[in-house]
């Protein structure tokens, strides 16, 4: 009888560490998606400031960090 248990409180674990998974996944892709989209906010920033002949140099170097930040939660997820 005690192996039965046992068998069944290893499965029901199983089953929480895919859910505890899936649920990391899911709220990184939601952090993902935020960070995408201040990226896009500041990419357009950039542009404007470029187009008005002020240096952006910073703000290319905080560009680079930003994709670098989203391709290390992309692999994460993976």
């Amino acid at each position: 009888m005690s192996g039965k248990v046992i068998a069944i409180r290893r499965k029901n674990s199983g089953d929480s560490i895919e859910k505890a998974s899936a649920d990391y996944q899911k709220e990184l892709r939601e952090i993902i998606g935020i960070v995408e989209s201040a990226k896009t906010r500041l990419s357009k920033m950039t542009l404007d400031m470029e187009d008005d002949n002020i240096e952006i140099g910073t703000l290319d170097e905080a560009l680079d960090a930003l994709d670098d930040a989203i391709d290390i939660m992309e692999d994460s997820c993976n």
